[in-house]
Parts: structure tokens; sequence; C-alpha cells
């Protein structure tokens, strides 16, 4: 979590990606937010980069 610029980062335990939630964004919401995590984690070949 950063306090500075209100963004929450996590990953789960059967996918390592960081995922990154803006807390500033659900300030402005009047209802809950459900955040829906995939765990199926992907393969990204660097290969050739």
């Amino acid at each position: 979590m950063s306090a500075t610029s209100q963004t929450y980062y996590f990953a789960t335990y059967n996918n390592q990606r960081v995922r990154k939630i803006d807390l500033q964004v659900l300030t402005s919401l009047t209802e809950p937010k459900i955040f829906v995590v995939d765990n199926h984690e992907d393969i990204l070949n660097i290969t050739n980069d």
C-alpha cells in the first residue's frame, strides 16, 4: 500500500502477478465494489524482448 499515491498493491497465492487498486477512484463510489480475481496464472515469454 502506498499512502502517498493512495494505491493498494497485492498478489494472490495462486498467481503472483501484482495487481493494483486505485483507492482515490473508489472514494467517489456510492455502492460497494466487488473485485473479481482470476487466479489463472499466465506465462509471458520474454525471450525475444
